[in-house]
């Protein structure tokens, strides 16, 4: 990996998703690309049932929270080692009861989604 803002890119069968990466229409085959951009190393990423994007980003040191479009939500984090701090994020799931879990570096924390810590272990 490489220093610096990447691009994540959702793609289906080899194919790049257009619109809402949850879905993918036969129309959307060979269309224009709707990209989305901006990230520090990208690692984890998860979908949530509500089709909200959760992305590790293992360059930052933070977790962003994307609209089902695209459009940024909100991001928490910062470096460090205290309960809602990352060292180098980079698994993240959601649990059955609402809540955001991310590893980095020997650590699971279980936050909610305006990044406070509920739990961490190791």
């Amino acid at each position: 990996c490489t220093r610096g803002k990447h691009q994540l890119t959702i793609r289906l069968g080899g194919v790049n998703i257009r619109g809402s990466p949850f879905a993918l229409f036969p129309e959307m085959i060979g269309k224009p690309v709707n990209i989305i951009s901006g990230f520090n190393r990208p690692y984890g990423v998860v979908v949530t049932k509500n089709e909200e994007i959760v992305i590790a980003e293992y360059g930052a040191n933070c977790i962003t929270i994307l609209h089902k479009e695209g459009k940024k939500v909100r991001s928490f984090g910062t470096k460090g080692t205290k309960e809602g701090q990352f060292n180098e994020p980079c698994g993240v799931a959601t649990s059955h009861d609402g809540f955001i879990l991310v590893t980095d570096k020997h650590r699971l924390q279980k936050l909610t989604f305006e990044g406070d810590c509920v739990k961490s272990v190791g």
